[in-house]
């Protein structure tokens, strides 16, 4: 019996040697004391032990503390019958008494679970870890020991579960791999030995639902999917594949039959391609189209694609092959299409096109290398050209040919369910523009693996009438007994033998051939791999695709199986000088095993390398890699792309380093690709870097991991923010704050002050936005940081239009355009809009030759940059500076203008809903207001879908005055509350002031007002808007209050609001409503019924 039994998982206990509990005293005691057991093999340095619990004060003092906690630790230990001191100590040392016989549960789980332990000891072992390293503990001395401690505690739990499933125990081992899921939750290896023990009990339909429970956890979690192997094991469960088991054989006729010849011809799918040559002879006359093929894995779509381009007599073909590997990676599928289509230009015509090419640095790096002279492109920035332009204009310029007649050109993108969302946004704006393009895009996807956001962009892409979805069902039965006699070259086996082969293939061509091939290179050619009876002297069923695929692949040497798992691994295409450099297998050998796959249809040729036949036959073949060699061909992958001459994307690197053994090595590069996704604007691939960084950094300690998840913080905060999930980044930023006021790092601080003005913004709280928006001007200020200070000028100018302080707004914007027009001083993208909101916020005080100048400047910038979106992101300010003016039908040919605007533009952006509820209140006030109000409930129905916050309620407000000119009073009523509801919400005062005028003017239409709340309403509104200084609509305030007092025959009253009114819009140069309002003075007086006893209060009355 121990003297002391010593207790440290989860939390610290110390027995007696009568195994009584002793009461161990304060938090600190019992730290110190867990430091000196854990550490009792040698003495501790009292200088090292007091500066490590006592930092923060003078050594003295630390040296005084460390003295009197061991005193208490004596009187805690007083107790113990132990003939001697149990705590030793000299002038430089401290250790706990080694010839005491204490038992450490610490010590004896490392005991236990040693490298070759047996089944008893890994289980005694593991029972004893009962929680983390002293998890109550918040100290960094034991952060090491507590990581080093679990990731033994899950090696024993993977361990022992190999083990007990190598002796055929699955209920034990099913028991011990739910601790280890358990305990690591995203540990997919755990979750596979899970399922695959579900399997072995019989349990299938848990395993499935295992798996379904694994995706939504790691969606919900993380924002990712499972791992290509994860996904293909529970393919092989669906399908009953999981185990190998050799076939039974079922008797054929012995003829023998000529090999499968190289190329098949293509059975059926006429129809399909008829479609595709008419889309081809339509380009040729300039109008484009965009087929997408679906359906589901081998179902022909990659053939049908060949076929087709066996045929098409285009001048210009550019394809490409999507990769999973590359699934995050913007533009991937483009950069080979890209660099095929700069090959065919001229030197001279490349220089023409050098702005364009800028823009293509980030896709395409070694341009830069090509023309040193590229301007510099910086993608954070609202650039001249952005990188889906610059692609877009690229394929334009290809088409005009040598100018006397347009070049149609043939696009083709296989697997595009692997393509990242900005590839496919690209594909949609080039759908729109089809019409008039000689353009064919054919693509091919599987529906079923599409990412949510593709999906959603898919759907948008089906209300384009240039775009053209052509699924592909499965073989009729004569199509696969026509496809299944070219395989066998034999048409003498029975009719019930192929109408069975079709029954359990059900047309797939895919799972046709690989049935027929697995009989040709079986060691029986006479017979079919065909297990079951003998009925009628027939074959019976093909065993599940994943077998057959498993029994081709059992047939080579164990050499070449091991190469091809290899080449699985580098990912759907590799090359010969990649696969033999991470083998290490000699030149030769490497050739021949890959001629060898090629004979038997395994691989095939591409114009980079070489390809998998179909992705099927790569994932079998990669999960055949035992853990331990997928870890380290990964890492030889990785290792080998990190030192390669031309670069590899940081995603491509991050993935191979995630799945070696050294997957710490990931953390950089996943940081990097999510940078470089946000650069380019692809958020939701930055969202998945961010979340698995986010996971692997929980394997670091110390300070170096708090400024990492500061900086990933703020990457996932905008990846969230614009992906719009604002809640999510909103948590980042607070996480991301309280880290860095921790660490007192002020450059991290005013980065955080800045996105967090930018996610409050979004929110709808402009409040808060400004607030962030002072702390990163006082941090930029500071430390002289001239980009924080324009991002902090230009979130002030704007949140302080949001909250009508136009007069800060005004001072913010000016002191920008300042910095702009420094000498020292680049020309910032970002300038045009600052103008624009500088525009806006001259309009609301009345300012207007300086309101139209500013606007139009803006509007003269975004056109010298060139790009469509951002001449309509100039255009937009000054659509609404002339609508304060009350210039509808100039603001009308403005909004209209506009490509965003047009009709058959489906796609809703917080730019185009802005303009839209303009749009409506526009059309009403230019006599169409039903239509008015259809277009306005069509912007407020995105912004319920969408939760959009930003300005949310100005289209509410226009719903409200369009309705009131259509004389649909109560529903006019009604959006006039809910709208200034949510201007006092969010604190904009000219939307309040104006929204109570607003309602004030239908509540004086009905047969009796109530008059004395019109006259309410009205002096609100005229406080609020001269408080604010909105000196136009303070005008027509008073031209409001005039026309009440006309009618209660207040003629004192009438005649100071008309003043008023009439003064500012001369001072203002309003000339249209002086006019107006001058007009009407006398005129709505003579003849006008006089409603008397109208209590009203009066303008001038104070509350």
């Amino acid at each position: 019996m121990p003297l002391l039994r010593a207790y440290l998982f989860e939390t610290l206990r110390l027995n007696n040697g009568e195994d009584t509990a002793l009461e161990l005293g304060s938090p600190l005691t019992r730290s110190l004391l867990a430091y000196l057991l854990l550490h009792r093999d040698q003495p501790s340095d009292r200088r090292r032990l007091a500066f490590m619990f006592w930092s923060r004060g003078t050594e003295s003092a630390a040296r005084r503390n460390l003295r009197q906690y061991l005193h208490r630790m004596r009187q805690t230990l007083e107790g113990v019958d132990f003939d001697g001191d149990l705590i030793l100590t000299t002038g430089t040392t401290v250790q706990i008494n080694p010839a005491a016989d204490i038992w450490l549960d610490v010590d004896a789980f490392r005991t236990l679970t040693h490298p070759e332990a047996s089944l008893d000891e890994l289980s005694e072992g593991i029972a004893l870890y009962r929680g983390d390293l002293l998890d109550d503990l918040y100290e960094d001395w034991c952060a090491d020991e507590r990581q080093e401690l679990r990731q033994r505690f899950l090696r024993s739990l993977d361990r022992l579960s190999e083990k007990l499933q190598e002796e055929y125990r699955p209920d034990d081992a099913l028991e011990v791999t739910c601790k280890w899921t358990a305990a690591e939750p995203f540990d997919e290896a755990a979750h596979q030995r899970l399922m695959s023990l579900y399997v072995e009990l019989g349990k299938r339909n848990q395993a499935l639902q295992h798996y379904q429970q694994l995706k939504e956890q790691l969606k919900n979690e993380l924002g990712t999917e499972p791992l290509p192997e994860t996904q293909a094991f529970i393919e092989m469960i669906q399908s009953g594949a999981v185990r190998r088991a050799e076939p039974a054989v079922a008797l054929l006729p012995k003829e023998e039959a000529t090999l499968i010849p190289p190329q098949l011809p293509l059975v059926g799918r006429q129809s399909e391609l008829s479609k595709i040559h008419a889309a081809w002879e339509q380009a040729k006359v300039g109008r484009g189209r965009f087929i997408l093929l679906t359906g589901d894995s081998g179902i022909g779509k990659t053939r049908l694609l060949h076929e087709y381009l066996l045929s098409a007599d285009s001048q210009f073909t550019l394809q490409s092959l999507c990769h999973e590997v590359e699934s995050m990676v913007a533009y991937a599928p483009l950069r080979s299409i890209l660099h095929s289509l700069l090959a065919r230009l001229p030197e001279d015509e490349l220089l023409d096109l050098q702005p364009w090419l800028a823009a293509l640095t980030p896709v395409l790096p070694d341009l830069r290398r090509q023309f040193a002279s590229l301007p510099l492109w910086q993608p954070d920035r609202r650039e001249k050209v952005q990188t889906p332009e610059a692609i877009t204009q690229l394929l334009l310029h290809l088409t005009k040919g040598d100018g006397t007649n347009a070049t149609p050109i043939l696009l083709m993108l296989d697997d595009l369910h692997w393509a990242d969302s900005l590839t496919w946004e690209l594909l949609d704006a080039l759908t729109h523009r089809l019409a008039d393009l000689p353009l064919v895009l054919v693509g091919s996807c599987r529906l079923e693996d599409l990412p949510p956001e593709q999906e959603r962009l898919l759907r948008a892409l089906k209300r384009k009438d240039s775009f053209m979805q052509l699924p592909l069902e499965r073989l009729t039965p004569d199509e696969s007994l026509t496809l299944a006699k070219y395989l066998l070259d034999d048409a003498s086996h029975d009719a019930y033998f192929f109408q069975r082969l079709y029954q359990e293939t059900e047309g797939n061509p895919f799972f046709i051939i690989e049935g027929i091939r697995s009989l040709r290179e079986s060691a029986h050619p006479a017979r079919l791999p065909f297990g079951g009876g003998q009925e009628r002297g027939a074959a019976n069923l093909p065993p599940p695709i994943q077998s057959l695929i498993e029994a081709r692949l059992d047939r080579l040497d164990a050499q070449s199986q091991e190469l091809l798992a290899i080449a699985a691994a580098i990912g759907r295409a590799f090359t010969f000088s990649l696969l033999q450099e991470v083998s290490e297998a000699p030149a030769k050998e490497v050739i021949a095993t890959i001629e060898e796959w090629q004979q038997k249809g395994l691989v095939v040729e591409s114009s980079e390398g070489y390809d998998f036949s179909h992705d099927k036959i790569r994932q079998v073949a990669y999960a055949g890699l035992s853990r331990a060699r997928r870890q380290y061909v990964h890492r030889c992958i990785a290792e080998i792309f990190e030192n390669a001459v031309i670069p590899v994307d940081a995603a491509t690197l991050a993935h191979h380093y995630s799945r070696s053994d050294q997957a710490i090595k990931a953390l950089p590069y996943l940081t990097e690709a999510g940078e470089q996704a946000l650069r380019i604007h692809s958020y939701q691939e930055a969202r998945q870097f961010g979340s698995q960084a986010v996971s692997m950094l929980g394997r670091q300690t110390g300070p170096k991991q708090h400024q990492e998840r500061i900086d990933l913080n703020l990457q996932l905060a905008q990846a969230y923010a614009f992906s719009g999930d604002l809640v999510r980044a909103q948590e980042m930023i607070e996480q991301a704050e309280h880290l860095a006021t921790q660490l007192n790092d002020e450059e991290r601080v005013g980065k955080i002050f800045r996105r967090a003005a930018q996610i409050f913004w979004l929110r709808g709280n402009p409040k808060a936005a400004g607030d962030y928006a002072h702390r990163t001007l006082r941090v930029a200020e500071e430390q002289q940081d001239i980009s924080l200070l324009r991002a902090a000028l230009r979130m002030l100018g704007r949140s302080s239009i949001a909250l009508a302080a136009f007069d800060d707004a005004i001072a913010y914007l000016l002191r920008y355009v300042n910095l702009e027009d420094a000498p020292e001083s680049h020309y910032h993208p970002n300038l045009l809009v600052v103008y624009g909101y500088l525009g806006v916020a001259y309009a609301r005080v009345g300012s207007w030759e300086r309101a139209r100048d500013a606007a139009e400047h803006g509007v003269a910038l975004a056109k010298e940059q060139g790009a469509a979106s951002t001449i309509a992101f100039a255009m937009a300010p000054l659509a609404y500076v002339l609508a304060a003016r009350h210039r509808w039908e100039a603001c009308a040919k403005t909004i209209e203008a506009l490509p965003e605007m047009q009709a058959g533009t489906s796609e809703f952006t917080p730019l185009r809903f802005i303009l839209t509820g303009l749009r409506g209140l526009v059309r009403a006030h230019l006599g169409e207001p039903a239509e008015g109000v259809v277009v306005i409930r069509e912007a407020l129905q995105w912004v319920e879908e969408n939760d959009y916050r930003v300005f949310h309620y100005l289209p509410r407000i226009f719903l409200a005055e369009s309705l009131s000119l259509a004389d649909e009073l109560t529903d006019a009523k009604n959006e006039a509350e809910d709208a200034l509801i949510a201007a006092r919400v969010e604190g904009n005062r000219w939307a309040e002031g104006v929204t109570l005028r607003l309602l004030a003017e239908i509540l004086s239409r009905p047969t009796k007002p109530d008059w004395l709340k019109v006259e309410e309403y009205l002096i609100e509104s005229m406080r609020i808007l001269r408080r604010i200084r909105a000196r136009p609509d303070l005008a027509r305030t008073y031209l409001a209050l005039r026309r009440l007092y006309d009618r209660a025959g207040q003629t004192a009253w009438a005649v100071d609001c008309h003043f008023r009114a009439t003064s500012i819009f001369d001072e203002l140069g309003m000339a249209e409503e002086l006019r107006l309002a001058q007009g009407q003075a006398a005129g709505e007086r003579k003849g006008a019924v006089v409603i008397l006893d109208m209590d009203l209060r009066g303008p001038n009355l104070e509350e």
